[in-house]
Parts: C-alpha cells; sequence; structure tokens
C-alpha cells in the first residue's frame, strides 16, 4: 500500500524505507544509510524502520537547500518529478507533506474500495445461498409444518367450566 500508516499510540503518520525512499527520489538502501548516519530520523519497530511524515518533508527541504544529487539526497528537483530548477525549500517541504497527505488519502482509498469489493462479493454469496434455500422442497415442508404448529387449539370461552 502507497500510504502511510499511524504508528502505534500515536497519531503521527509514519512510512516505511521504501515508501520514504519513493518519495524522496531515492534508494532502500540509501534512506537506510542516512538512517544508520543519524542524518534522517527513524523509529525502528517489529516491521521494520518507520519515518515520520515530519522527518521525510525536512529531509526534502534539506536536500533541496543542499542541492544535492537524487542519488545522495535528492533534490526538489527530483521529488516533484520535473527535472526542471530546484524549488524553494519551503515549497519543497509542503510538496513533500502534500505528497505524503495525497499517497495517504489514495491509500485510503484503495483500502476502501478493496472493502467495497468485498462486501460484494459477500452480498452476491448471500443471494446465491438464500436462492438456494428457497428452491429446496424440505424447506418448504418444514415451514408448513411449523405454521400448523404455531397455531393455537381454539379456546373455549370460561362459563362452558360450568357446563359440564
Amino acid at each position: 500500500m502507497e500510504s502511510g500508516t499511524p504508528a502505534a499510540g500515536s497519531g503521527t503518520r509514519r512510512y516505511t524505507v521504501a515508501q520514504a525512499a519513493r518519495r524522496l527520489g531515492l534508494t532502500e538502501r540509501g534512506i537506510r544509510r542516512r538512517i544508520e548516519a543519524g542524518t534522517l530520523a527513524a523509529e525502528r519497530t517489529a516491521h521494520g524502520w518507520r519515518i515520520s511524515v515530519d522527518t521525510l518533508a525536512a529531509a526534502v527541504a534539506e536536500a533541496a537547500q543542499d542541492g544535492t544529487e537524487a542519488d545522495r539526497g535528492g533534490t526538489a528537483a527530483a521529488v516533484n518529478g520535473t527535472g526542471a530548477a530546484p524549488v524553494p525549500p519551503e515549497t519543497a517541504g509542503r510538496l513533500a507533506l502534500a505528497e505524503a497527505l495525497l499517497a495517504e488519502v489514495r491509500g485510503e482509498r484503495d483500502a476502501l474500495r478493496e472493502r467495497l469489493t468485498q462486501a460484494d462479493q459477500e452480498r452476491a454469496e448471500l443471494r446465491r445461498l438464500l436462492a438456494a434455500a428457497l428452491q429446496r422442497p424440505a424447506l418448504e415442508a418444514l415451514t408448513a409444518g411449523e405454521s400448523e404448529m404455531v397455531s393455537p387449539a381454539p379456546r373455549r370461552p370460561w362459563w362452558r367450566f360450568w357446563e359440564r
């Protein structure tokens, strides 16, 4: 999935190494090297490293200020995909944050589409089961027998008790 995931117990969005590499236009190895060198703040979890959106935006802005190549740290031009002149650092940070949020929304959209498809499949299966159940003759006989058992015996008026 393309979107970041919220860290357990916090409301901040965090991205995997692969997602951060795509956002910065780097390789996963380059991101890991930055984490090991301490130039990119990340949190170690049971599922690998997680990088916050704010840290990612700051890394993009820093790379744009330094003017480094995409192999070393990415530039704003590499991030916005134009290959044109670099974008000012404050704009690059905003751009990275907007792209991260857009990726998150797209991920949520894809997850909702998947849930909708699954719900449609479940609904179709329920319709098929209902149609099969309605065609069974044993079920009809059972329902007819239940309706006879449910009807109560006719009650006699209370004064008939004295007429024996």
